[in-house]
């Protein structure tokens, strides 16, 4: 390779390697900080111990969930698959998980009796404003 070649491939490599630097400076000095949803220090005392009693209920339904959906997946990969008891799996799963949901609901609607306009606004105006974050699709990666 000429001289001239080697001082060109150089030149492009430090502009790449800056621009990647800068890239890290701008994300860590100059871009705005992801908030999270919901801060502890927002919410209400009694909205905390609200949902510290209401842990266990809700614990329970989700293990049970969990449970089922680790039953159904390793029916998936059995040696000997059987299509109905997968099905009858699936549902058991689903079920499980609309009782957890249901529990969950349950307990916020609760929780809102318990609580002042103003009171209910920030908390779950937060968890709405989370709940329409997760609502942006995916980019959907192909399988080559």
């Amino acid at each position: 390779m000429q001289k001239r070649s080697v001082k060109y491939l150089l030149f492009i490599s430090l502009a790449f390697n800056l621009a990647f630097l800068g890239g890290f400076a701008y994300r860590f000095f100059f871009a705005p900080f992801p908030r999270a949803a919901i801060h502890p220090h927002e919410m209400r005392q009694p909205a905390r111990d609200f949902f510290y009693e209401k842990r266990d209920e809700i614990m329970v339904c989700g293990r049970e969930f969990a449970e089922s959906k680790k039953d159904f997946f390793e029916t998936l990969i059995a040696p000997d698959f059987q299509e109905e008891r997968a099905l009858k799996l699936m549902q058991e799963s689903l079920d499980k998980h609309m009782e957890m949901e249901t529990e969950i609901g349950k307990s916020m609607i609760e929780l809102r009796k318990k609580l002042s306009a103003e009171e209910a606004r920030r908390i779950f105006g937060n968890m709405a404003e989370q709940n329409r974050r997760f609502k942006k699709p995916f980019p959907i990666r192909r399988m080559h």
